[in-house]
């Protein structure tokens, strides 16, 4: 079977952040370590990593259905994007500064039509993209080692009859 319109979004966000391959304007290097659904790392894990969750407060409403066959859902799809940094042992929570802002860039990108730029709005598949500030937290009893997160709003527009359909 096919990948929901939702899932083809997410796949081309996680191919997004893994440009994240310090080149390019980048200074840290992912290694393609981009996840969808991951929210647990152990302390042996290869770092730096990004993970891509939904929000579990998405703070939308739900929508009416029906109508007809084209009826489309539009909606601010909220999701969660954490980061966790290599250790720096005098200032712990300045790699995850670092990361986070790698990020933003990278998610920028998405927002903005320039000639050349693939990205835009994930290649037509989104309509509007929003950035929150974002946190950073040193390590703590959450992790062993700083991250950071930050929540993005993705306006997706949606057939209800067919959320297979990516157009």
């Amino acid at each position: 079977m096919a990948d929901s319109k939702r899932l083809v979004i997410l796949k081309a966000l996680t191919a997004q952040l893994k440009t994240i391959n310090g080149t390019d304007g980048y200074t840290i290097n992912l290694n393609n370590r981009v996840y969808r659904g991951r929210n647990r790392f152990g302390e042996t894990e290869q770092l730096p990593a990004i993970a891509i969750l939904e929000s579990m407060n998405p703070d939308r409403g739900p929508s009416t259905a029906g109508g007809s066959e084209d009826t489309k859902q539009i909606d601010d799809w909220v999701l969660l994007i954490q980061g966790w940094a290599v250790d720096d042992k005098d200032n712990p929570a300045d790699p995850a500064h670092i990361l986070m802002g790698e990020v933003k860039k990278c998610l920028a990108k998405i927002a903005v039509e320039v000639e050349g730029n693939t990205a835009f709005l994930l290649g037509g598949l989104i309509e509007e993209i929003q950035l929150e500030p974002g946190t950073v937290r040193p390590p703590d009893e959450t992790s062993a080692q700083a991250y950071f997160w930050m929540r993005i709003s993705l306006k997706v527009v949606e057939r209800l009859f067919d959320p297979f359909d990516i157009t």
